[in-house]
């Protein structure tokens, strides 16, 4: 990864799951409010930054 680059993330909670989770990025800047909610079993959520 080089400066300027854009990442894609995917984060899969899978459905048998019983928490809720999410991935910090403390590099990243961004909304940490809307970019880093929770995912909830079940669910999957793609982050670029």
């Amino acid at each position: 990864v080089t400066e300027g680059d854009t990442i894609e993330f995917t984060l899969v909670n899978e459905e048998s799951n019983k928490n809720s989770h999410s991935m910090d990025f403390h590099a990243a800047r961004v909304d940490v409010v809307k970019d880093f909610d929770s995912v909830k079993p079940g669910e999957r959520v793609r982050i670029y930054f």
